[in-house]
């Protein structure tokens, strides 16, 4: 019974200052899933659901007390940061969607500060005295400027842009309109060879998305909520083009948003 009793001591340990601070990374990622699907998708999504019972399920996990938790909530997090790369560097670096970029800004942060804190957590669990595992000292400063670096890209990216020539709802209503229910299913765009060619980027949905065409060096942001316009000379030579939404169209399966831009004689 004595050994039983050991064993189990030196596998469930307090929770340290570190590990609290990983469960809370994993906590302020689940309210963010939550977020979206209430205020941005407006609708359960089942891949964000996943995410976040996954994010509960290891928090729960750790909450527990396993010495070696801290770290599966580490790899999390790795995980969710190195597999969805592209979306995430997308978002970051297109800050007029400004809910995404707020979304995508706090998923990062919590993801940076759950890796390091998770990893540190266990590294501590195993090497120091359960009485002796205090906070570091750069922990709260470590913190404090994820938090301020968070909220300032936010703010900033949520100051209204002056943009270069404007064009009057008037004459953009009057653009042939391509919109993300008829036209990223596999739809098809119609252009002339050799003609400029204007297109309406209707987009009702409260996320961002894009209209790109590598081909023809054509990458267009779209905002939620809001009619952009694509402005581009099509190919003097006819023949089939890609469109793709580029943080909502995955290029190596081939599956997501996109369609084809067929430019004809």
């Amino acid at each position: 019974m004595r050994t039983i009793a050991f064993h189990r001591n030196s596998v469930r340990t307090p929770r340290s200052a570190l590990t609290l601070t990983t469960i809370g990374s994993h906590v302020v990622a689940i309210l963010t899933f939550i977020f979206v699907q209430v205020f941005l998708v407006g609708r359960v999504d089942e891949a964000l659901l996943t995410f976040a019972v996954v994010e509960f399920i290891v928090a729960g996990v750790i909450a527990v007390g396993w010495r070696w938790a801290p770290a599966l909530g580490a790899a999390l997090h790795s995980f969710m940061i190195v597999g969805n790369l592209e979306p995430l560097l997308y978002e970051l670096a297109h800050p007029e969607n400004t809910a995404q970029f707020g979304v995508m800004t706090v998923l990062t942060a919590s993801a940076i500060a759950g890796t390091v804190t998770g990893a540190l957590a266990t590294i501590q669990n195993y090497r120091v005295p359960a009485t002796e595992r205090h906070a570091p000292r750069w922990l709260r400063g470590f913190l404090l400027t994820l938090t301020a670096l968070c909220a300032g890209a936010i703010l900033v990216a949520a100051i209204p842009r002056e943009t270069g020539a404007a064009v009057s709802p008037e004459v953009l209503a009057e653009l042939p309109a391509v919109t993300i229910a008829d036209y990223y299913n596999d739809g098809v765009i119609r252009v002339k060879a050799g003609q400029l060619a204007a297109l309406r980027l209707e987009n009702t949905d409260a996320v961002g998305h894009s209209f790109d065409v590598d081909e023809l060096n054509v990458h267009v942001a779209m905002p939620g909520n809001t009619d952009s316009l694509a402005l581009f000379v099509a190919p003097e030579t006819p023949g089939e083009y890609r469109f793709y939404c580029a943080p909502h169209y995955d290029k190596a399966t081939g599956s997501g948003m996109k369609g084809i831009l067929i430019v004809e004689p």
